[in-house]
C-alpha cells in the first residue's frame, strides 16, 4: 500500500479514503496501524460503513 500511496502522492493526490464495514475490527485495526483515521460514517446498500482517510 505504501508504494501505491507514493505513486498517488507524486500524481498530486492529497489523501486516500476507504470504507470499512462497521464492526470489522480486524480491518479497522489494520488500517489504523498504517495511519488511516476515522473521518465519518455512511450507509450504503443497507449496510453501515466507517469512512477512513490517510493524508498523503
Amino acid at each position: 500500500m505504501r508504494y501505491v500511496f507514493e505513486l498517488l502522492k507524486k500524481e498530486g493526490k492529497k489523501s486516500v479514503h476507504i470504507l470499512v464495514k462497521t464492526g470489522h475490527k480486524a480491518a479497522l485495526s489494520s488500517y489504523e496501524s498504517i495511519g488511516f483515521k476515522t473521518v465519518g460514517e455512511c450507509n450504503l446498500f443497507d449496510k453501515d460503513f466507517i469512512c477512513m482517510e490517510i493524508k498523503l
